[in-house]
């Protein structure tokens, strides 16, 4: 269920951060680690020992994070763009301090 939701800070408010984090997949809908990058309003992920971003989220005005929990993860997150049509990111954290840190922004 919904925890909370707060709109996410415009571009040039959001401090950098990354860490790993579990992403749910779009097609398959199977939860794999990433490990993301949090910078100037977007954030990269990336597979194991790659340089290349396997995929990025640009976040811009409208955004909201929701907390989010799962039986399997629950300390979980969704990304939702302003736009229904946009793609939304289901994420999860191993710890509801991480969670809290990636959805506070500090």
């Amino acid at each position: 269920g919904i925890a909370r939701s707060t709109m996410l800070p415009m571009k040039d408010d959001m401090p950098a951060r990354s860490g790993p984090l579990e992403k749910k997949g779009q097609l398959w809908s199977a939860w794999r680690q990433r490990f993301f990058v949090l910078k100037e309003g977007e954030i990269s992920y990336f597979r194991e020992n790659q340089g290349v971003p396997a995929g990025k989220i640009e976040l811009g005005p409208g955004w909201r994070v929701i907390a989010w929990s799962f039986i399997t993860h629950p300390f979980a997150f969704v990304l939702r763009p302003p736009q229904p049509t946009q793609r939304e990111f289901m994420l999860a954290a191993k710890t509801e301090e991480m969670r809290d840190m990636w959805m506070s922004g500090q």
